[in-house]
């Protein structure tokens, strides 16, 4: 993603008639996000997060309410294929892609505890035989 400077030296180029393409090379970024500064309106300033925010540039951000539900499905049944998440979450009529989903719900299982399995094994002592070393039908 190019700086809000180096947007506006993109805009100030194109405006000076040089081509798409040597723009592109200039900046060693595709043609296509040459096209898209293009059309955004003038770079008024330098200052990047507001001025992006404003503009509408970037992800726009996930509501809390799809967190929530995220939270709740994985909680109703920890052990759930994530794609039946999803797929239950689309149906209620939130807007998600696979990226988004799997990123918010890597984060949200990383919150829950995890199951603790312990294994414990008994130690023989001297008269002991392993069970390998037991008649057979002798239990």
């Amino acid at each position: 993603m190019l700086r809000m400077i180096d947007r506006h030296a993109v805009q100030q180029m194109l405006t000076a008639g040089v081509r798409i393409g040597e723009v592109a090379r200039y900046f060693e970024v595709s043609r296509r996000t040459i096209e898209r500064i293009r059309k955004e309106p003038a770079v008024e300033g330098a200052e990047g997060a507001v001025a992006r925010w404003k503009r509408g540039v970037g992800r726009p951000p996930v509501p809390a309410t799809v967190r929530e539900r995220m939270r709740a499905l994985i909680a109703e049944d920890p052990e759930e294929a994530p794609l039946e998440e999803l797929r239950r979450l689309r149906e209620e009529g939130h807007r998600l892609g696979e990226s988004t989903f799997y990123r918010l719900h890597r984060a949200e299982r990383e919150g829950l505890s995890k199951e603790l399995m312990v294994r414990f094994e008994a130690s023989r002592t001297k008269g002991q035989r392993r069970s390998s070393q037991l008649p057979c039908g002798a239990f």
